[in-house]
């Protein structure tokens, strides 16, 4: 199964032999790696992964997947390693739609933007991109079980909103400034609330405060697609929109709800289409995920998730 691998590696990426590994692993070693992978398929998911690209709209074969996947995570061990330097990254970062970006300056906004690349990645060339379109302009993000990325990269931590009672206090306090908001909405983990969605005709969860929070009057939210290729790291953005957050009555607001996240979930779907085999759940569509809500239990627990 899909989470198999994804364990082995995180395996591999909790100890410091397994990291110094991995980040000396070149494109070519990553190649070898995936078509070996792909030719012996030792967990057996090399099928659910092409049945889910196929879900996705792609066409790409099993072996582009596992190289991305294992692409992302060696990049993560060459951030920990100290392989890797921010201001080369900060420059080659190739920025599209910024006229789309700047339509946004001066309100509330919320990037939305499937899981395309490893966390290190993705949260530094976002902040490239805004240091170049706006860089006085606040900006926040929010992931879990980060404790341990932090530790190894502590300037990490100071970008990312600290989790606790005071969390929701401040993303709506980054947004009240005008500033920006980022999570990976297409992965809701187990005992937050979430709303019943379909994704590529699969059920899944979209987190309730997520869409609660994009609902916001006047809150822009705004699309964008984080990918790899031969030149670097692109992040592209899109045309920005605002949710209706015209209900009144509770029934009102409980159908707005669905509707804004099955709306967002669609969005989510588009983006992920440019780029199918690059979308890091991509194998959540036809395999389980341990550490995802189930569609039975999406909205038993009142614990908020962003």
């Amino acid at each position: 199964m899909q989470c198999d691998f994804q364990q082995t590696l995180l395996e591999y990426m909790s100890d410091v032999v397994g990291r110094c590994m991995l980040s000396n692993l070149s494109d070519q070693g990553i190649d070898n790696i995936a078509r070996c992978m792909t030719q012996i398929d030792p967990y057996n998911n090399c099928g659910h992964l092409q049945a889910a690209l196929r879900l996705a709209g792609g066409s790409g074969s099993a072996r582009e997947i596992l190289a991305h996947q294992l692409w992302c995570v060696v990049r993560d061990a060459k951030w920990c390693m100290g392989s890797l330097q921010r201001q080369p990254l900060q420059d080659s970062v190739n920025i599209e739609g910024a006229e789309w970006f700047r339509e946004t300056i001066g309100s509330p906004t919320i990037i939305l933007a499937p899981m395309m690349l490893g966390t290190v990645d993705a949260v530094y060339s976002a902040q490239a991109a805004l240091q170049r379109l706006a860089p006085n302009r606040p900006c926040l993000f929010y992931g879990e079980e980060m404790e341990t990325l932090f530790l190894r990269l502590p300037d990490l931590r100071q970008a990312f909103a600290q989790p606790g009672r005071r969390l929701l206090h401040q993303i709506l306090q980054t947004l009240e400034q005008s500033g920006v908001f980022m999570t990976y909405p297409d992965f809701v983990y187990q005992g937050h609330r979430a709303l019943d969605v379909e994704m590529f005709g699969v059920p899944r969860g979209l987190s309730t405060s997520f869409a609660s929070i994009c609902s916001r009057p006047g809150t822009q939210i705004l699309p964008a697609l984080q990918t790899r290729s031969e030149d670097g790291i692109s992040i592209r953005f899109f045309e920005p929109f605002t949710l209706d957050s015209s209900a009144i009555t509770s029934e009102e607001k409980n159908l707005q709800q669905r509707v804004c996240a099955q709306l967002l979930t669609t969005v989510l779907e588009s983006l992920i289409c440019q780029a199918p085999s690059q979308w890091l759940l991509l194998g959540t569509l036809t395999s389980e995920a341990p550490q995802m809500a189930m569609q039975n239990n999406m909205n038993a627990a009142n614990v908020h998730s962003s």
